[in-house]
């Protein structure tokens, strides 16, 4: 759906890509990969959780000569931590090509004794810190006649300060027809001795492949299962905020779009949706209109969307979770010429789950505040402004203006604008008095608690803010707090067994208001 490849990426390379848990090639993958199957010497600046292991490795599956018996690729490195995490690349892909590739992996001391073996079968491929590559060489255990792909992964090299003499002598030992690319954690200046290793490089700092200005901001709001009328509100509430004109909406329950839409189109919004009984010929003239911005919101599944190339919104928000959270990472895009903000609705734990991926494992997830009425207001006040200096005819706002001057005092008018405000704003965000749930506390003033003292205890522990919680009633031996609702679970859950002023707290939801008076009457 986002890639932007290069001409020269075959399908089995995007294939292997996904294969392996990378849903969409970084800007590095974009930038090194097609210009080491054109055959380029590369140096280029990259630090850690670029993709620049899979940025070598596809390559070099993808032009290995597998007709002739012999090492391919050398892959050098300053430790064997690093040694071993590229192996285990490797092996990532190797399972998903269809011939077979054997990978020698040196450096572990407990294993050198079977380090010999390994290369008496002449291994396509060979991964090791460079001090272990040497004293095969000397040994006379290695052999670089077959050898296409010489790559110089320095991710700790400043660790090792014999790793660029190390590199220079291996330097001397291989033939000349090969490929040299060389991956620097800092810029060249301070590595102009390798950079003489290799034959006319191109030579890129960060700045030359990574643009910051397409990645987009990834946000989350912490909302858990079951909360639909909330993200509802939610939803229309960030829509008017953020002042989203281009927004693709995902629903992972097919079932829910339908009322979505309804919701949003009686908010005044532009709203057009795909589902498995729409029409190809539509769904085109749909996609037409939304990528063109005649249309405000496009509202469709995953399964779709695994199918369309080109969708441009400025906003993307994934409503409701998957029901396995991959299908989640595959529609999170690391960077985009088109979007500004990714938004997600889930609970903390959905969201460990899915930085478990190798797309989005890097990518920082901001939770955002829910915003408040004042911010609503403004939001509307923007759109308003906006509608009239783009959209509105003068001579028709000249109009009602003169009429409303003749029919409203001058003293009134300020809390006239104020009161269409209001009808306007009801009206475009459904707002609803917001809903609360009473919780039940077991502490009191006989350990001298006071409505402070309840206060303090939710805010820190849950992390939100004192407009959250409604009313405290302390009683003597227990209390009762109104919390909105989206807090009550995760309150209970928190505080339930807490220790709070010498005594081990039972939290729960309150029973109904007619039964708290018998128990109190009781006692």
């Amino acid at each position: 759906m986002f890639n932007k490849t290069h001409a020269l990426w075959s399908n089995r390379i995007l294939q292997l890509l996904h294969k392996a848990g990378y849903l969409q090639p970084t800007q590095l993958q974009e930038t090194v990969i097609p210009l080491m199957l054109k055959g380029r010497d590369i140096a280029i600046e990259a630090g850690e959780k670029t993709g620049k292991t899979a940025a070598f490795i596809l390559p070099i599956l993808e032009k290995i000569n597998r007709n002739k018996a012999g090492i391919k690729a050398l892959v050098l490195t300053a430790s064997f931590d690093n040694a071993k995490k590229i192996s285990r690349e490797f092996n990532k892909f190797i399972k998903h090509i269809p011939f077979r590739l054997c990978i020698a992996l040196l450096g572990n001391i407990k294993g050198e004794r079977d380090e010999f073996r390994i290369l008496s079968k002449r291994p396509d491929v060979v991964i090791g810190p460079s001090d272990r590559v040497i004293d095969h060489i000397r040994r006379g255990n290695l052999s670089f006649e077959q050898l296409q792909f010489y790559v110089i992964e320095g991710t700790d090299m400043d660790k090792d300060e014999g790793f660029g003499p190390d590199i220079h002598f291996i330097s001397t030992k291989l033939y000349k027809k090969h490929q040299t690319v060389f991956f620097s954690p800092k810029p060249f200046t301070s590595n102009d001795a390798l950079l003489a290793l290799l034959k006319r490089p191109l030579t890129l700092t960060t700045e030359d492949w990574r643009d910051e200005s397409v990645y987009p901001r990834y946000n989350y709001y912490e909302l858990q299962p079951g909360q639909l009328a909330e993200k509802k509100e939610l939803l229309v509430n960030l829509i008017v905020v953020k002042q989203i004109s281009s927004l693709l909406l995902i629903c992972y329950d097919a079932g829910m779009i339908a009322d979505l839409a309804k919701s949003l189109k009686h908010s005044g919004l532009l709203v057009k949706t795909f589902t498995h009984k729409t029409p190809e010929l539509t769904k085109q003239n749909i996609l037409k209109t939304f990528n063109t911005h005649r249309i405000n919101i496009l509202i469709t599944t995953i399964n779709f969307l695994q199918h369309q190339k080109y969708i441009w919104p400025s906003h993307i928000i994934h409503f409701d979770p998957p029901a396995k959270m991959k299908q989640y990472a595959g529609f999170i895009p690391a960077h985009s010429n088109s979007i500004r903000e990714v938004i997600l609705f889930m609970n903390e734990n959905l969201l460990q789950e899915l930085q478990t991926y190798e797309e989005t494992k890097t990518l920082t997830m901001k939770k955002e505040e829910f915003p408040t009425d004042e911010d609503v207001i403004k939001g509307l006040a923007k759109t308003i402004v906006k509608r009239i200096k783009e959209d509105e005819d003068p001579e028709t706002l000249n109009m009602y203006s003169k009429i409303l001057k003749k029919n409203i005092p001058f003293f009134l008018r300020s809390y006239a604008l104020a009161f269409l405000f209001k009808e306007s704003l009801s009206k475009r965000t459904h707002k609803q008095k917001s809903s609360t749930t009473s919780l039940f506390i077991s502490v009191g003033k006989n350990r001298r608690v006071f409505p402070p003292d309840l206060v303090t205890l939710l805010t820190e522990s849950l992390k939100i803010k004192r407009v959250e919680i409604k009313d405290i009633k302390i009683l003597d031996n227990y209390s009762f707090v109104e919390i909105s609702t989206r807090y009550a679970s995760k309150a209970i859950s928190l505080l339930n067994g807490k220790e709070f002023k010498g005594k081990k707290l039972s939290v729960n939801y309150a029973r109904k208001k007619e039964k708290r008076t018998q128990i109190s009457e009781r006692h």
